[in-house]
């Protein structure tokens, strides 16, 4: 078991989705925290407004997805409407992004140029508060979402199979198809729970 979880730690695939995940959080960290200029910043605000307007929260009554990471997951999973926000308007885009991100060479600066504008959508938030330090707050009570980090997970999961194959060159078919497989299926999963996650928080209080 030990040397099972030695090779697991130390094999590519490994090594390179912790570098991935590391890099794309700092990425985020980096463009959420720091002074920019106005109209980098706007960025973010452009993205909130595709992404909502693109996909927006159902309306549901107060109550009908309650507070809390057990039951709001619960409450997604059985109620219609609230799974179809999760799955169509959280899960496939973002599973959409992954494909993206798991192609060789391209994949990784894409991913790198998503984590940028997550970045920047904390920041314009944080600009419209009117708060010192504001930045550090709101990036602060994102870490402290499961949904967050899985998400970024499932990038750099997905991300690492194309970037696996471009430095392993193809000299190990074998193993580039079989972790394209693993890697693919893994992503998937995170993101989906990630999605539940989101959605269960989302509406939970936007329904309050």
């Amino acid at each position: 078991m030990q040397s099972r979880l030695n090779r697991l730690v130390g094999s590519p695939p490994f090594i390179i989705s912790v570098t991935i995940f590391l890099l794309q959080f700092i990425t985020i960290w980096f463009f959420a925290n720091l002074s920019l200029p106005g109209w980098l910043v706007s960025l973010g605000g452009t993205t909130i407004y595709h992404t909502t307007s693109a996909h927006p929260a159902p309306p549901l009554p107060v109550g009908t997805i309650p507070k809390g990471t057990l039951p709001g997951t619960q409450a997604v999973l059985t109620h219609p409407s609230a799974l179809s926000y999760a799955v169509y308007g959280i899960f496939l885009p973002n599973l959409t992004v992954m494909l993206v991100e798991a192609l060789p060479g391209f994949g990784l600066a894409f991913g790198i140029y998503v984590a940028m504008k997550t970045g920047l959508v904390v920041n314009y938030e944080s600009s419209r508060l009117a708060l010192s330090s504001a930045n550090l707050l709101i990036t602060g009570a994102l870490v402290t979402h499961a949904f967050f980090w899985l998400e970024i997970l499932g990038f750099a999961i997905g991300s690492s199979i194309g970037t696996y194959a471009l430095i392993d060159g193809f000299r190990h078919k074998l193993k580039v198809v079989t972790w394209t497989g693993v890697g693919l299926l893994l992503s998937a999963l995170v993101l989906f729970v990630a999605a539940v996650l989101e959605a269960s928080f989302i509406l939970a209080y936007s329904t309050a």
